[in-house]
Parts: structure tokens; sequence; C-alpha cells
């Protein structure tokens, strides 16, 4: 993901959803379950934002799962359920 920055982290190098937002959404995951919830708000709020601009609704997708996986780690299950809200 350090390596997909400026312009690059809307670069989909041939595939269907660019590589920074599968990257995002892992990470994202990841800090969940290590319990660093801010850290992959922000995450979230990134990924969202780079699939707006890129035109992704895979990309989108996979932000609201992330985000649905952070809530539902935060013990935030009604929101989790939900959806994100911006």
């Amino acid at each position: 993901m350090r390596r997909l920055t400026g312009e690059l982290k809307y670069e989909r190098f041939g595939m269907l959803n660019p590589p920074s937002l599968s990257c995002r959404t892992w990470l994202v995951r990841s800090l969940a379950e290590l319990g660093e919830f801010a850290k992959g708000e922000l995450r979230v709020c990134e990924e969202l934002q780079i699939a707006k601009a890129v035109g992704s609704q895979f990309g989108l997708e996979h932000a609201y799962f992330a985000s649905g996986a952070l809530l539902l780690w935060k013990g935030q299950l009604g929101e989790a359920i939900m959806g994100y809200r911006s």
C-alpha cells in the first residue's frame, strides 16, 4: 500500500479494482482484529474516497465490507448491520 500513493492509488493495472482498495480492505480487517479502530476508520474513509473517485461499485462494496467488519469488531452490531454512514 505504501507504494500505491499519489495517482497510483487510482490505477487499476488492468484489474477490476485498483489494488490500493483491496490493500485497504484487508488492512482494515487486520486493524479491527488488533483493536486499532481509529486507524481502521481512517483507512475506510480513504477507501471510500478512492472507490468514488474511480467510479468503482466493486470498490465501494469492498469498503463497506471492511467498514462492517470494523464495526463488528468494535462491538457495534447494529451499526455493522445498517452499514457505513458517511
